[in-house]
């Protein structure tokens, strides 16, 4: 008689079927194992997808800062320019005031030198001793009206 056939060997392979972990025989651990592949599987999708969301999001989001960040030099660019060309009219306007300040200094000079010349004309004189003499000549005189 073979081994295979004797009770003893009948025995130990129902033993061996027989043989739980956990109260779960073997075939119910790869029925789990399987659940729990099929679980890690949609835990890996679930990981790829909000990977790719979230990728996506941030991408947009900096699309958007940078064509708001465009706008805004955009904005700065025009209203720089507004500045540099009333920059620019109030530069006129002074260079405009400061030629008719020149011009108005110059009249005063020419003014003021004519004003001299006419005080040098009219300032009061003073008699030498030579004409003194006529001074005397004339005391008679003093107070008549010509």
């Amino acid at each position: 008689m073979a081994i295979a056939d004797s009770p003893e060997a009948e025995s130990n392979i129902t033993n061996a079927a027989s043989i739980v972990t956990l109260g779960l025989d073997g075939s119910t651990w790869d029925k789990l194992m399987l659940w729990a592949l099929a679980v890690a599987a949609l835990a890996a999708g679930a990981v790829v997808v909000t990977t790719g969301g979230s990728i996506l999001t941030h991408k947009r989001e900096a699309e958007a800062a940078e064509h708001s960040l465009e706008r805004y030099k955009e904005t700065v660019a025009g209203k720089v320019a507004e500045a540099h060309k009333a920059g620019v009219e109030a530069g006129r306007a002074a260079g405009g005031a400061a030629v008719k300040a020149a011009e108005a200094n110059e009249r005063a000079a020419k003014l003021e030198a004519a004003n001299l010349a006419l005080e040098t004309q009219i300032q009061p004189r003073r008699f030498t001793s030579v004409n003194g003499q006529q001074v005397g000549a004339l005391r008679p005189f003093a107070g008549q009206t010509v």
